[in-house]
């Protein structure tokens, strides 16, 4: 049980590997898109696109980031909660501003320093005045049922939408199934941690490790393909906001996670989030755009 740990030093280590985590994830993101949105939308989604991905030594580096950051995560789930953790991810924006300008050859823009420095004012309140309790690490299976057919639901709308449209709405629609998928990992993650305590036979007999397993490959797997699909400013800012909203309702929801304030505190708290949200959108859109700079092909030189 985690309950009551979110204090001193846990809360410190659950910050500083979260923030390791949302480091990887930036440079995960950057590689695996640039390999990923190099692949024709013919093919995303199928075997295909596994096998032309493999061959990309840029998408294997974005892999092993991208599982490294998991990792780290996982391990902050462990000191921490979903309301601490998750928001913190964020980050990883931020951390692409100069990753960015580096590949791209451009500075970062006034706009988007003063973009980041809202981001983290935000965190910053919210971490601190909302001052995030974690939960129980796991719940009976019946207590996930009516989240779980929220989330199948959504997940049925928006593949439904993938499967027959192509550009834009495809891309989003996978974003948002990527989002949905990512926070059911988060959550997951928690019971597979708590279940340590237990033994590694606790673990393998647990259903959240295998819940973890589909919700974790599927959100990897669709990323790969609304990267493919269509212009990444499309897809990355919802993939940003609804994997850290899915995550901490489930916290609140189900693992009976809670922010400790008064009134006039739940108002600075709303702002605070709204803030982030808007920032997040701000920057995902800024990377995105910067990404997709990278990726064009050099203007036409037309000879006389």
């Amino acid at each position: 049980m985690r309950e009551g740990r979110v204090a001193g030093v846990d809360t410190a280590l659950g910050i500083g590997l979260a923030v390791v985590a949302a480091l990887l994830l930036a440079f995960a993101s950057a590689a695996e898109h640039g390999a990923a949105h190099a692949e024709s939308d013919v093919r995303a989604g199928g075997w295909a696109m596994l096998q032309a991905l493999r061959r990309r030594p840029l998408w294997l580096v974005g892999v092993t980031s991208d599982v490294s950051s998991f990792a780290f995560q996982a391990v902050a789930l462990g000191f921490s909660s979903l309301l601490l953790v998750q928001p913190l991810l964020v980050l990883s924006l931020l951390f692409a501003l100069p990753l960015n300008a580096r590949l791209t050859g451009r500075r970062v823009s006034r706009r988007d320093w003063a973009w980041a420095a809202t981001l983290v004012a935000g965190l910053a309140v919210l971490d601190t005045l909302g001052q995030p309790t974690a939960g129980q690490d796991q719940a009976p299976a019946r207590e996930w049922l009516p989240a779980s057919a929220v989330v199948v639901a959504v997940v049925a709308v928006c593949i439904a939408v993938a499967v027959t449209r192509r550009g834009t709405a495809r891309a989003v629609s996978l974003a948002v199934v990527t989002g949905v998928t990512y926070g059911v990992t988060a959550a997951m993650t928690i019971g597979v941690v708590g279940a340590l305590d237990d033994g590694v036979g606790a673990v393998v007999t647990s259903w959240e490790l295998y819940v973890l397993i589909v919700a974790a490959t599927t959100g990897w797997w669709l990323q790969q393909s609304a990267y493919q699909a269509g212009a990444l400013t499309a897809s990355l800012p919802i993939v940003m906001v609804a994997e850290p909203v899915v995550a901490v309702a489930l916290g609140v929801w189900i693992l009976d996670e809670r922010i400790r304030t008064g009134p006039a505190g739940w108002v600075v708290l709303a702002l605070a989030a709204g803030t982030i949200i808007v920032a997040v959108v701000a920057l995902a859109h800024s990377k995105a755009a910067a990404d997709e700079d990278l990726d064009a092909p050099p203007p036409a030189v037309i000879s006389a």
